[in-house]
């Protein structure tokens, strides 16, 4: 149900003309004590490396970044990938300041789907990170052409998951009390085993802890405190580091970091995987750290309801492998990996790969970035999705390979939306291509989309064979062809291409990481056409439901009289000859001050004028749903309970400081 349509906000208002100044202003009685900002910075691992590149500060807080190279040894000094990180929690927004040490000319500052602004002294850097989520800053002029690129990452995490792992921590058994203890000499396999055999949830306080492959059972979950490093002995030789087989329910989470240490001598070269999951059900991998595999990191094979969220992969080969499995989510995910990032498998018999989304993730790749139709050897592959998702100093984007020898198995439904591709020409790799569709094996494929992306290319892209994709509001910024009879074109922008006569449109991203909006925030629409026509009008629907219409740029629109909770959001603009085109579906999350009840970002007289034309008798609901985001105290009335509520939340029009009740000031 859509809240406060616009007639019924016309009406709140219109009733609300006369407000209580006198009876208002006796209630407030007082000054407000705002909060600040609470700030969690994790410890790094007990092996923390420095490059002595980069120094900072947190809110004023000076803090350590750990710098992490990821390779793998056949490639070394070709293929690298250095970075540093640094990782925390907080329940506002951070301001930083960094220092690079090297001459600094370009720069970019992202998280998915978005450039954030900051300013630069030299190679000094400020900027602030509104909220929770994955940043990431690149600084071209530390690359090695074609050999190497750096990045500076923040891994940005709400305090209340933090809060959370604190409580979860506390009622779970310590490993310590298996008489494990932090040693980074000591191989504890046989004790950190008998930790994991008794099952239930278990726990590794900060320290480091080595070992060599481990099994995890059904039913057990494993957590990792920030500062806690679980690291592989340096002789162990077995083709996976953690090994679940034929389990289910089970977890592995917190805020720590698995490390393979893949590429020690004595190492097998190029077997070692971080996890092998085989023919497992209702597993979840939530928030952790992994590093350091010198073969594939997470190989899911004939698995079933499998989770990962807001894990961070610094591989040296592929990073993530659904292989014949199904109900697979991938949620807010980052990997830099040397081989592929993401790719879709079917290597077993009477296994098809199905469902299988990667959200809202940040993915680097020597090779290829989001891929399908290798190793496609038996069951179909169908109801593959990338959604809103960024690959970064990418050899390759958005790929789909079937070859001989790589099976003929059917692929169907295979989608990317809502996807930036920003390429880097790897050397002996393709120079840079942000599609590739290539055929070559006969197998059937159907149903291939690519909508809302936009693409930096460097050299190719191609199409070949029995695949027809269709590309649906794409801009290409660069002469990068493709062959027009391969694909279809709808409302795209790319010199060279003949596109169906449609407006381009896109809803520009959220202000704030994980496209998130609070009130006084706008949704912004973005309309190009590729013809240069002009644009008669652009409107916005939310669930479905139509937000109106704007008729000239910029096409800005307020969130007045929405919930709060997870919206999709979809634009349509129409070109001056009545040819009509709308985005996919986007995804956005709205976080509101209560008693923001008119979504401009402040809670003032014309709220409480809102509040007032709402109010009933107590254990009343009201009869206007446009009134229930009145109800600040959740029950079914809007009494002078809400009334309470939303004095204690007042700010005063346009505040300089945030209402009390706003996540930044909690």
């Amino acid at each position: 149900m859509r809240l406060f349509e616009t007639s019924a906000m016309s009406r709140l208002l219109s009733a609300a003309g006369s407000l209580c100044v006198f009876l208002l202003s006796c209630w407030l009685g007082g000054s407000l004590v705002y909060g600040a900002t609470t700030l969690v910075v994790y410890p790094n691992p007990p092996d923390h490396r420095s490059d002595d590149r980069i120094t900072g500060t947190l809110n004023g807080v000076p803090v350590e970044f750990e710098y992490q190279h990821t390779y793998h040894p056949e490639s070394a000094g070709q293929k690298d990938f250095k970075a540093n990180y640094v990782r925390f929690a907080a329940d506002g927004p951070v301001d930083v300041e960094l220092a690079v040490n090297a001459a600094v000319s370009r720069a970019y500052l992202r998280t998915v789907g978005a450039d954030l602004p900051f300013t630069r002294t030299g190679s000094t850097f400020r900027f602030t990170l509104p909220g929770p989520g994955n940043y990431y800053l690149q600084l071209p002029d530390l690359n090695t052409p074609g050999k190497a690129t750096y990045t500076v990452f923040f891994f940005f995490d709400d305090l209340a998951v933090y809060q959370a792992y604190q409580t979860a921590f506390a009622t779970a058994r310590n490993v310590t009390a298996h008489g494990v203890r932090s040693d980074p000499g000591l191989n504890q396999t046989a004790a950190v085993q008998s930790a994991l055999n008794t099952g239930g949830a278990i726990y590794f306080p900060p320290g480091i802890y080595r070992t060599g492959q481990l099994s995890i059972q059904s039913g057990t979950t494993v957590y990792l405190a920030p500062g806690a490093l679980l690291k592989g002995t340096d002789d162990y030789n077995t083709a996976c580091y953690i090994q679940i087989n034929g389990a289910w329910g089970v977890r592995i989470a917190g805020l720590g970091t698995i490390d393979a240490n893949g590429f020690t001598a004595d190492n097998m070269p190029s077997k070692t995987h971080l996890i092998d999951m085989e023919s497992c059900g209702q597993l979840s991998l939530d928030d952790l750290l992994f590093r350091n595999s010198n073969s594939w990191m997470l190989h899911i094979r004939r698995c079933d309801q499998v989770a990962f969220t807001n894990l961070k992969l610094f591989s040296g080969k592929d990073g993530i492998d659904p292989d014949g499995s199904r109900d697979v989510r991938i949620d807010r995910t980052v990997i830099q990996s040397i081989d592929d990032a993401f790719a879709v498998k079917s290597r077993f018999a009477n296994r098809s790969c199905e469902r299988v989304t990667m959200r809202d993730c940040i993915v680097f790749s020597c090779a290829s970035s989001f891929k399908i139709g290798t190793e496609n050897y038996h069951g179909a592959v169908r109801d593959i999705t990338w959604d809103h998702c960024d690959a970064v100093d990418a050899d390759r984007g958005c790929i789909l390979y079937t070859r001989p020898e790589t099976g003929v198995a059917p692929i169907s439904r295979i989608t990317w939306r809502h996807i930036r591709v920003f390429n880097f020409p790897w050397m002996a790799e393709t120079g840079g291509a942000p599609f590739q569709f290539h055929n070559d094996s006969g197998a059937s494929i159907s149903d291939v989309l690519l909508e809302n992306v936009v693409v930096v290319p460097c050299q190719s892209c191609s199409v070949r064979g029995a695949v027809k994709p269709v590309f649906r509001n794409v801009i290409v910024q660069g002469n990068s062809a493709i062959p027009a009879a391969s694909a279809s074109f709808e409302g795209v922008i790319w010199p060279g291409v003949v596109s169906q006569s449609r407006p381009v449109v896109f809803i520009e991203p959220a202000p704030r990481s994980g496209n998130s909006y609070r009130g006084g925030d706008r949704i912004t629409v973005n309309v190009q056409h590729p013809f240069g026509k002009p644009i008669a009008l652009v409107e916005l629907f939310i669930d479905g439901y139509w937000m109106g219409v704007r008729h000239t740029p910029p096409y800005h629109f307020g969130l007045a009289g929405q919930s709060g909770g997870e919206h999709l959001l979809t634009a349509r603009a129409t070109d001056i000859d009545g040819v009509v085109n709308q985005t996919a579906p986007k995804r956005a999350t709205f976080a509101f001050i209560p008693g923001d009840l008119d979504r401009d970002g402040d809670v003032d007289q014309e709220d409480f004028g809102l509040l007032q034309a709402c109010m009933t008798a107590s254990n009343v609901p009201p009869a206007d749903t446009a009134c229930l985001i009145a109800r600040l105290d959740e029950d079914v009335d809007v009494d002078v309970d809400d009334i309470r509520v939303f004095l204690d939340c007042w700010s005063g029009p346009d505040p300089a400081v945030v209402s009390p009740c706003a996540p930044e000031a909690r």
